[in-house]
């Protein structure tokens, strides 16, 4: 028997599942208010005042005079372009010097509430796909930077990812742990959104909002998809250049680097050992009884996950008796109840 769901979360909304296991929400948010942007800053002569819509924060990762400028509430995709203008026309008016800086960087949050926790998943395995790819729009300094590592750099975030699926316990996705990887994931049980952390420090509204609008196509995408294991499925019939004409636009493909198609095809190879945790398929009915085998994997085998795709293949799930997943420890619901919650660094 396929391993199910033990539960039906996977298919309710973030927020219903935040409600019933945390509570109410810090801050509220409407469905379509989908973007928050964190944007920190090194230079002389900041603007601290006029700035509608914006508030700012001390980060003490920063150097000299500096500030981090922070969406006050989340704004909807089309909005985003007005506060960014905002900013930059008060940064021209107050004639401040930007320095490019290492320590600084762009976080956008994407608000997660009203998604179903499989699409969830799904936008996940999707930047993860693509973010090699991304990577290199974000800035090449940031690849391998500690706050903000790639899954492939930290291969404990695609571990905690297939544990969460296969216990289907989003909860998982809290970790303290995770809170510094590319995508962040710890950012739900703060603020109910997904953290993209890998864009490099800059004013320039133009790049931000490009970037904003590549994260927006990727939310889109996954709102479409079933589940995870479709994603795999449709790249595996279409092939990465179909794949990503269905993804993006022309303009945002052209943007992409060199060697894209192969960065998407090892991409997905990364995911699949997560997706295929579970047949999301079939939920579970409640006389049912879940059986877990401690020492056999319910996913694909690992081999598999690093083994050449071909044009047009799909890895099936298949079980591996040498391959056991470490148990991680279930969340500490009282801490995340309790918790101050603090702008991210």
């Amino acid at each position: 028997m396929k391993r199910k769901f033990t539960t039906n979360w996977y298919n309710r909304s973030f927020g219903a599942y935040y409600r019933d296991q945390i509570g109410a929400f810090r801050s509220p948010a409407q469905d379509n208010q989908e973007i928050g942007i964190e944007i920190e800053v090194e230079g002389r002569g900041l603007p601290r005042d006029g700035l509608v819509g914006w508030d700012i924060h001390e980060d003490g990762s920063l150097r000299g005079e500096s500030a981090e400028y922070v969406f006050r509430g989340p704004t909807t995709r089309y909005d985003t372009s007005v506060r960014l203008r905002t900013l930059n026309d008060r940064l021209i008016d107050s004639g401040a010097r930007i320095n490019q800086s290492y320590r600084t960087s762009v976080h956008i949050h994407m608000n997660c509430r009203p998604m179903l926790i499989k699409q969830i998943y799904s936008n996940i395995m999707l930047y993860i796909m693509c973010e090699d790819v991304f990577a290199e729009i974000a800035g090449k300094d940031r690849i391998g930077n500690l706050f903000c590592l790639r899954a492939k750099d930290a291969g404990f975030f695609i571990d905690q990812l297939r544990e969460s699926i296969i216990r289907d316990n989003i909860g998982l996705l809290g970790q303290e742990n995770l809170r510094y990887s590319a995508v962040n994931p710890q950012a739900l049980f703060r603020h109910g959104s997904l953290e993209f952390r890998s864009f490099r420090g800059t004013t320039d509204i133009e790049l931000i909002q490009q970037w904003v609008n590549l994260l927006c196509a990727l939310k889109d995408a996954a709102t479409r998809y079933p589940n995870p294991v479709e994603v795999c499925k449709d790249f595996s019939t279409k092939g990465p250049v179909a794949w990503a004409q269905s993804i993006f636009n022309d303009q945002q493909i052209a943007s992409f680097p060199r060697g894209w198609e192969d960065m998407l095809t090892e991409g997905v190879q990364l995911i699949q050992h997560a997706a295929f945790g579970h047949d999301w398929s079939i939920p579970a009915t409640p006389e049912e009884k879940v059986v877990i085998k401690k020492k056999k994997s319910a996913g694909i085998r690992y081999d598999d996950v690093f083994r050449p795709m071909q044009a047009g293949q799909v890895i099936a799930p298949g079980g591996n008796p040498q391959w056991e997943i470490a148990p991680l420890p279930e969340p500490d619901w009282d801490r995340i109840r309790n918790r101050i919650v603090e702008d991210d660094v």
